[in-house]
Formats: structure tokens, sequence, C-alpha cells
């Protein structure tokens, strides 16, 4: 029977939410309709975009990646990785967020002359001062590389080699500062190789490396504070390790709930497909997981942090998401048409992943950006014959360019009969679903058992197609405004996630990556989220075409909330990395 493990909601509310929103942005947005600020009056708080600061040219390509906030010395460090140009440790000072600057540039890799044995920097966190910088090995399939930097100086104050953690992604610090988590990522050397076989070397296994963090010696500049120095000593947890620890029925059991592994692998190289991607730690400090998204795998895994006695304690699978239940516009070429789908799935896939706690209990906060390995295809790709003609009636009309035929769907997935390992990946069938990347939404999951309390269904789309702005660029990509050119892969792509207290009201922030700019909501009561709307500052008219530099800020690859405490300005603020525009936003929250 269809699985679908995520609430329900009925099609029409977040249509009538939409609406109510446009008709909101109608009367605050300015003439230009370039970028929205002011009040959100069904959440009582208003946005002003204080500045938005450029890193260096503008080159429309990758740039800024994750960011952090350090309350103490009021740097922002970013991770700065323009392809083929720049790849550093930026530090930006925010002591004043309407007029921030480049503080320091630490460059690293070959931008500092040591690009054969450290590759790119993937994910920044801070603690007290000190910046926690992941790094690729060379190969990427290599152990990576973890560094601290004290963020005043961009003195390099402790590094180690992560033995067993191939590309080391996310990065997070304990609250006591004594150890950091990071999510090794391992994707193979063939990622982007069409139909690749997971089995092939080198393919490392998925792994969570903890980090001991032990201060070593310190001195202090003149007129400044003690710099630290750190020794630093990791443990492996590999996710192989993990499965073989399970039962075969127990592994089945993950499967069968949404799962997602490579079903060329056996259970005893299962670890090779796990992906781990962003790690949270928890406010509450007598919660000792730590709680990591496994995005190509559909779950997130719980990581026991209790000293001496670290482990994988659990992988929450995440199900799948039904589009007979909401509206999904799967096609570039039929303008913005969002409507059910009989037969079509979505994996959730979250990239973010934050743990609030809310009243007496702790919750997870995910954003379900979705993402492919080699393996995708376009539905069309798929003969009608390969479809289950019970399920698909009429699989030729499905198949058209105007309906599913160029959505990115998943060929391993959703087979009648399960998967043919005496067939070709793109030869299968039948198929009884079809399952596309991404939910196209964002989740929050009870913390005590991973159970999804709340999903966004298709409120996202349909916020985006009523909003009179942004319907004239529905589904347009982070670079170009080119109308509908995300609907065949994975729609707006939820990707970045804060949430934040404000008073007794708790809220979240969801950026948007393809679109730009974010979208804020009151959680207070985790099972019904209230949409505030929808923040940003691009200018969305179709005639700018791919001209980036006109556009605004691109992409937030991350959110950082900033109390009033910790602000200079004594104001709450939402700090965004925005990787396209290579652009570092401050937007000031004030209640209305």
């Amino acid at each position: 029977m269809p699985r679908c493990q995520v609430r329900v909601m009925s099609p029409s509310a977040p249509i009538a939410a939409g609406l109510l929103l446009a008709a909101l942005l109608l009367l605050a947005a300015p003439a230009a309709a370039e970028e929205f600020s002011g009040c959100l009056p069904s959440i009582g708080l208003s946005l002003r975009r204080l500045s938005s600061l450029q890193s260096g040219a503008w080159t429309g390509t990758s740039s800024m990646e994750v960011l952090d906030y350090d309350p103490f010395s009021k740097l922002t460090a970013v991770v700065e990785a323009r392809a083929a140009n720049v790849l550093a440790l930026l530090v930006v000072n925010h002591a004043d967020p309407a007029n921030p600057s480049i503080h320091l540039r630490v460059n690293v890799s070959s931008s500092a002359g040591e690009g054969a044995t450290v590759g790119v920097p993937n994910s920044v966190a801070v603690y007290n001062g000190y910046a926690a910088l992941s790094l690729d090995g060379v190969p990427s399939t290599a152990p990576g590389i973890l560094r601290i930097y004290n963020l005043a100086s961009g003195v390099k104050v402790g590094e180690a080699v992560l033995p067993g953690c191939a590309m080391p992604d996310s990065v997070a610090w304990t609250r006591d500062g004594g150890r950091i988590v990071v999510a090794c990522e391992g994707e193979p050397a063939t990622q982007e190789v069409r139909g690749s076989d997971p089995a092939v070397d080198p393919n490392p296994v998925g792994a969570v490396a903890i980090v001991t963090v032990t201060r070593t010696g310190s001195y202090t500049p003149a007129g400044s504070y003690p710099t630290y120095f750190f020794g630093l000593s990791s443990k492996l947890l590999s996710f192989q390790t993990y499965i073989d620890s399970l039962s075969d029925k127990a592994y089945s059991a993950l499967l069968e709930k949404g799962l997602k592994v490579d079903p060329r692998l056996p259970k005893s190289a299962a670890g090779r497909d796990i992906e781990p991607e962003y790690v949270a730690i928890p406010s509450d400090r007598k919660n000792l997981n730590a709680y990591i998204t496994l995005q190509e795998n559909n779950a997130v895994a719980v990581v026991d942090l209790t000293a001496g006695r670290e482990r994988i304690k659990a992988i929450w699978p995440l199900g799948w998401k039904n589009w007979t239940r909401y509206a999904i516009d799967p096609s570039d070429k039929d303008g913005t048409r969002l409507r059910t789908v009989p037969g079509l799935y979505s994996w959730l896939q979250p990239d973010t992943i934050v743990h609030k706690a809310i009243g007496s209990r702790s919750y997870l906060f995910i954003a379900n950006e979705g993402d492919s390995k080699a393996e995708a295809l376009a539905a069309k790709d798929l003969t009608p014959a390969a479809l289950d003609p019970a399920v698909f009636p009429d699989a030729a009309a499905l198949l058209a360019d105007a309906e599913v035929g160029r959505l990115a769907i998943d060929p391993l997935s959703g087979l009648k009969n399960g998967y043919d390992k005496t067939k070709a990946f793109d030869k299968q069938g039948p198929y009884s679903r079809l399952f596309a990347y991404g939910g196209r939404s964002w989740a929050i999951l009870d913390a005590e058992n991973g159970r999804v309390v709340y999903e966004s269904g298709d409120g996202l789309e349909q916020l985006m197609a009523s909003n009179p702005v942004t319907a004239r660029c529905f589904n347009c990509d982070r670079n170009a405004n080119t109308p509908d050119t995300r609907s065949d892969n994975a729609g707006p792509e939820p990707e970045a996630v804060e949430v934040f207290k404000l008073g007794d009201k708790t809220f979240a922030a969801i950026g948007m990556e393809r679109m730009g700019g974010f979208v804020l909501y009151d959680v207070s009561n985790p099972t019904a989220p209230v949409l505030g709307g929808y923040v940003y500052n691009r200018n969305f008219d179709p005639a700018l075409g791919t001209n980036t530099a006109a556009l605004g800020d691109l992409a937030p690859e991350g959110i950082k909330f900033v109390s009033a405490a910790d602000s200079n300005s004594g104001k709450p603020l939402l700090l965004l990395a925005n990787e396209v525009s290579s652009t570092v936003s401050a937007w000031e929250i004030t209640t209305c």
C-alpha cells in the first residue's frame, strides 16, 4: 500500500493563505516591486533589509556557502567557494549591520597555494571567537580536514586530518565547545557519471566524525584578548557499522519506511550510499544527541554524543509524499499549472536541520530541498510500456513534455516487482509509482521519535504562484529570470532553515534557494504554523533574463538569527549568505 508519513493538508488552505498574502503585498510592497520589506500582520513581525555586502566581483556563479555569527566578536564567518577564483574563510564585521565590512579573508586550498593537499572549503561554525572550517582532502574521496581559526586575527590555531571522513560537510560545536560534530558526506568519485555503479571504488562510506577539542597553549597579542591553540583528535562513527548491527528484518523495515539506498548495493555495502549532509545540536544542554540529515537517503540520523560512548543510535526514514494529495507543477513547458498527479510521489530529502525546544517538547525543522545522483532520468526516458497500466492507464500522455515527461525522477525506486539487477538502471520496469526528488516543502519532526507533526504540503509553490510579484517568474532559477525553469526539477528548493524566539513566540525562516529570499512562519504551535509572508530582495522581471547583477540577493545557502542581546544595534537580525550573488544580507526584525 502506498505510504505517506506526512500530515495531510487541504490543497485549498495554502491557496487561501497565498491569496491573502498577495493582497497584503499589494499594499506593502514598494512600487518597483524589487524588494519586500514591511509588516507581516498575520505573525506581527516587520522586516527591513539593512545591507547586502558583496564580497567581490559579481560572477553569477557559486560563491557564498554556509555562515555563522559570533556574538563575542560581532563577526560573521562565511564559507567562500567561488569556483576557480577565491576559496576562503571570509570574516565580515557586523558591528554596524547597516554598514558591514570585510574584516579579513583567509585564503585556503588553491587560493593559498595548498591545492595539492587541501580541497575546497565546505562549512563553518563558530564558538566564542573561533571558527571551525571543514575542507575536502585531495582528491575529494580522501580524508577531509578540519581547521580552527581565530576570527579576529585569522590565525590558524588548530588542524587535523580526519581519517575515514571523506568530503566533510556540515560542522557544529557542542554547547560547551569541547567537541565538533562533522558530517562526512563521502560522495563517490563518479558522483556525476550517469548511471555510475555505487560498488565501484572510490566510494567512501558515509560517517560522522566526533572531534575532541583540547586547549594546548595561548598567547596574548598587544591590546587584544588571549588567543588559544587547540589540539584535535577524532573518533569516526561509520554508517556501515551501524547498518551491520541491524538484523536483516530491521534493515528491510527502514527501506520500507522510506530510507533510500541504491538497490544495487547489498546490506553489507549500503554505507557507501549514505551521505550525511547537515548537523543540528540541541539547544538543550541536557539533550546529548546530534541530529543529522541524510539528504540523498531521505532520512535523519540520531547520534548519541555521550562522552566516551558516542554512537549512531537510529536512522529515521521520512517516508514519501503523494502528489494525489497536493498540487505540483512538474513541467517547465506548461507555464504555471499546479495540479495533482496520480502515481507521482516525492522523496522529502532535507538539507538543513535545526533543533528547537518549544514548550515542554523538542522539535526538528527541516527544509526538503531534494537532491539526486547521476542515476536521475527524465520521466520520458522511460517508455510508456515501462509504466504499470493499472496505475498509469494513459502513460503516453503522462510522459509528454507538458505533463511529467521532463520531470527528474528516480529510476531505482517505485518498481512494482523491485529492482532487477539483470537489467541496466535505465531499462527497469514496470513502475507502479514514479518518484521525484525533494518535497518542495519544509517540515517539523518530533525530536523524540522522528514523527512528522507538520509538513507544508504544496504551500510554497502555491504561495509563489499566487503572489503577484513572484508569479511573473514562478519557479525561476537562482541565476536567471526565466519563468518555470525549475518546475521539472525540485521547484523552489527550500534549502536553509533558521528557528528563533522573540518574546513568547517562536518563528521559522525558510530560505528559498532558487527564488531567493525566505518565507516566515509563526511556529509557536508546531502542528499548525501560521504563514507570515515571503521576504525577498530580488527583481523578478523576466526581461532581465540572465543579468544577475540586476537581480538582487540570489540563492540563500544559510540563514542565521542574531538576538537583540547579541546584536550591536540592539535589534534582532537575520543574516543570509546568498550563494550566487556573492552577498551577505542583513535584515532587521521588529514587531508590528
